[in-house]
């Protein structure tokens, strides 16, 4: 079977993502994030623990699935891929679906651990951008998508590896 060219393998490319849609491409993108942010989290077993109550399970435990729960809720692009950096708070962690969901976020424990984790100033800031517009194109969320998937997979390596 012969290789493809760049100019095929670009071709194939944009016909998936118009394909996906700028929809369906933010949902993958999100979904890779997700994922990634409890694969980062887990501890050598691949165990996670709910930043909000304490809670300890396997990553991918169905009885009690570990989520990626925002602080800042919202489904707006402004928000929903932040991660930390030195002037802003990052706004995706490991939570329990149980706070996740049913507590709805379990807001005062979670606004808790941003505080101590990152500082008063850098949450102020990330609660500022629920407000802004951000725009994302089809590209940019598949790159973002396979940015982080590769992410994951580092961080899947690393605790096959030990």
């Amino acid at each position: 079977m012969m290789k493809k060219t760049e100019s095929q393998k670009a071709e194939d490319r944009i016909w998936k993502l118009k394909r996906w849609g700028l929809v369906g491409t933010k949902k993958r993108a999100a979904k890779e994030f997700q994922q990634m942010i409890r694969w980062e989290a887990a501890d050598a077993l691949g165990q996670v623990t709910c930043v909000t109550c304490g809670f300890k399970n396997h990553w991918t435990n169905s009885d009690n699935q570990m989520h990626a729960g925002h602080f800042v809720s919202g489904r707006t692009n402004s928000v929903l891929f932040v991660e930390a950096t030195e002037t802003v708070a990052g706004n995706c962690h490991p939570q329990c679906s149980v706070c996740n969901r049913h507590r709805h976020g379990n807001q005062e424990a979670y606004a808790e651990f941003m505080e101590k984790k990152y500082g008063k100033q850098r949450v102020i800031e990330l609660s500022k951008l629920r407000g802004k517009t951000v725009k994302f194109d089809l590209f940019e969320l598949d790159d973002m998508r396979l940015s982080y998937r590769a992410r994951s997979k580092a961080a899947k390596k690393r605790l096959e590896n030990g």
